[in-house]
């Protein structure tokens, strides 16, 4: 099953990219659909917008499978 996350906010854009890459690397069993960042070199770094588009492959819905 596929379930659509979308995480939004602001901040510098080096703190944007460790956000993404800590995601990816805590949750492998998540793709990247759609990375937004917006922002003005005339305005400051922490008023840089993103928006991450996310898809977390979990697992199927149905009856619970035994150990092995």
């Amino acid at each position: 099953d596929l379930v659509p996350i979308t995480i939004v906010g602001r901040g510098a854009y080096p703190q944007c990219a460790k956000l993404l890459h800590g995601l990816c690397s805590k949750y492998p069993d998540m793709s990247v659909i759609r990375i937004e960042l917006a922002g003005s070199p005339t305005e400051r770094a922490e008023t840089e917008k993103f928006r991450f588009e996310l898809f977390w492959y979990a697992a199927p819905s149905g009856p619970a499978q035994k150990a092995v």
